[in-house]
């Protein structure tokens, strides 16, 4: 599949992978939506999942250096923290697939024109698709039908 090189960081592409999870976990709009979201994420998630393998490594490091002495889960706690923002704050290039979802692919909770709008968090989703999702001005005449 060919694709266009992009530059993000690991936090960006991480959340990338959990919005198309929780999209695929979705009925879409129309077919040719899910059709998208499942091409994206078999794209994306072997991108996605080292990452975050290596992101729950890196608080395994340091729970295995951990003391057991009194108010030492604190301080674990604040150097995973710690640890984890850094990591997500590397950025890191990848391709991605050329096609984009679109509004009218969106998980819609009624029908109508305006009924992508009662889905749940998908305004939040739409967010962390950052680059996957078309942020043209939708198209009045391409609207899903009913």
């Amino acid at each position: 599949m060919s694709g266009t090189a992009h530059k993000s960081t690991k936090k960006v592409l991480i959340d990338m992978y959990q919005a198309l999870h929780a999209f695929g976990q979705r009925t879409m709009a129309e077919r040719a939506g899910d059709i998208t979201i499942g091409t994206l994420l078999r794209a994306v998630e072997p991108l996605a999942q080292p990452v975050i393998e290596e992101r729950i490594a890196l608080a395994g490091e340091i729970l295995d250096d951990m003391d057991n002495s009194e108010g030492a889960l604190l301080r674990v706690q604040l150097l995973i923290q710690v640890a984890q923002s850094e990591f997500d704050a590397e950025e890191l290039e990848y391709d991605l697939p050329d096609i984009r979802i679109k509004e009218k692919d969106l998980p819609r909770a009624q029908k109508g024109p305006d009924g992508w709008k009662n889905a749940t968090s998908v305004g939040q989703l739409i967010f962390w698709l950052g680059p996957l999702y078309d942020w043209c001005k939708p198209d009045p005449n391409d609207a899903p039908e009913d």
